[in-house]
């Protein structure tokens, strides 16, 4: 269970209902059981945020119109598999999806948006999800964020920022693939 007093401080706080703190123990309690069946870490991708209503881990989201694990499958070109099998051909290939903020993003008023966004997702990052990657300091890191949003890098510790091997674009995630790839056997 998060401490959710953590969060009273962030500019995103009202988009946090008792609703949403469940909808996020489940999310993050499915992330989890997908992460412990990973044979071998290989890669870390890293969003800025967890959408409202969908949720990468969540089969029964809906990503068939877009989304991170509709531009995921695409990039990796697999498409033609049910959502299903590509979540389990994640897990066989070492990678993992982590959000930064907790909280939808594009959700906060679009005044605030522009002047917060970064703010918001590096605060919720450290908060919260810190912990997750500084477990694994060996394992190199892929930001996919949206064009212009992201977190404050220079707010984030060396040893976080020393491991950001690319950084993509959450509409154009070209290149991702093939950087799996030479991660994959440069660890062979």
């Amino acid at each position: 269970m998060r401490n959710w007093s953590k969060c009273l401080k962030c500019p995103a706080f009202y988009l946090l209902d008792d609703e949403r703190k469940q909808r996020i123990e489940r999310w993050e309690d499915r992330k989890e059981r997908y992460v412990s069946r990973i044979k071998k870490l290989r890669l870390i991708l890293v969003g800025e945020s967890m959408p409202a209503t969908r949720y990468f881990y969540d089969i029964n989201s809906d990503y068939e119109t877009g989304g991170m694990r509709f531009n995921l499958q695409k990039e990796f070109d697999q498409m033609e598999i049910s959502e299903s099998q590509f979540l389990e051909s994640f897990t066989r290939k070492g990678i993992i999806l982590h959000d930064c903020a907790l909280c939808p993003i594009y959700l906060l008023v679009k005044k605030i948006r522009i002047a917060v966004a970064k703010e918001v997702t590096s605060y919720c990052f450290k908060t919260h999800n810190f912990d997750l990657i500084i477990k694994t300091p060996e394992i190199p890191i892929a930001t996919i964020f949206p064009v212009g949003r992201g977190w404050l890098k220079k707010e984030l510790p060396y040893e976080i920022r020393r491991r950001i091997v690319a950084e993509f674009s959450f509409s154009d995630l070209t290149g991702l693939k093939d950087l799996y790839l030479k991660i994959k056997n440069e660890g062979q």
